[in-house]
């Protein structure tokens, strides 16, 4: 297994630019990319980004999904202050219905460590948010992505030809996400308002599957990358 995420490595680099070669006829090898656009990788497999801040539910809020329950906020974003596209989300914080909190790099990064407090209530506001957004940051990929899913919660990803995680075959996306172009930003309310609520509700609990079945842990990751591989292989025979 070859893990392309974007690590600065030389050695990595060149392996992950030399795969088609090296690997091209190895059906032992599997390369996967964290932070790659679709038209640049070759075998078309993605790599979930590792949830930093994975929430965990109880039975009930489980059940509650299940069961179509109301949440409060119909999307939340909670992240650092980078780049436009984050800016851009605060342009919602005038609606009730969508909680928007864009903070400085310390402040944001104070409550990550490991047995800080979750000072600005993260997972009791995603955990209220029927969609949650992952817009990119310093890469393709949002590690919120993951943290979104785990909280059965549908991914509002803004990152153009960002190649998703393992492939068509394994998790139609169309079915546990939403995709909005780095340009339509604003009309993000307009979308997801426009979803029906059967849609939405159908969207969470595949959201929820798909964390349980392939994100949670790095066996979940192993067996979403092999059937991303043998089907792609199949596909190519």
């Amino acid at each position: 297994l070859l893990d392309c995420s974007g690590a600065r490595h030389v050695y990595l680099q060149n392996a992950c630019r030399r795969q088609g070669i090296v690997y091209g006829n190895n059906n032992q090898v599997i390369t996967a990319y964290m932070s790659i656009m679709k038209r640049q990788s070759k075998d078309k497999i993605g790599l979930p980004p590792p949830a930093v801040k994975p929430i965990d539910l109880t039975v009930i809020e489980r059940w509650q999904i299940q069961t179509c329950e109301e949440r409060k906020y119909l999307f939340s974003f909670q992240g650092q202050r980078k780049g436009d596209l984050r800016k851009a989300l605060l342009q919602f914080q005038q609606y009730d219905d969508m909680y928007i909190s864009v903070r400085s790099q310390s402040r944001y990064v104070r409550d990550l460590v490991k047995g800080a407090n979750d000072t600005f209530d993260y997972k009791g506001n995603m955990k209220n948010s029927y969609f949650g957004g992952a817009p990119r940051g310093d890469n393709l990929f949002s590690y919120r992505f993951s943290e979104i899913l785990s909280a059965g919660t549908i991914p509002v990803v803004y990152a153009d030809d960002w190649l998703l995680p393992f492939n068509e075959h394994v998790v139609n996306w169309t079915n546990c996400a939403i995709v909005i172009p780095e340009s339509q930003v604003n009309k993000t309310r307009e979308i997801l308002l426009a979803i029906p609520d059967d849609v939405r509700c159908n969207m969470q609990k595949c959201a929820l599957e798909v964390w349980d079945r392939y994100i949670a842990d790095r066996a979940g990751w192993v067996q979403g990358l092999v059937r991303s591989a043998i089907s792609t292989k199949d596909v190519n025979r």
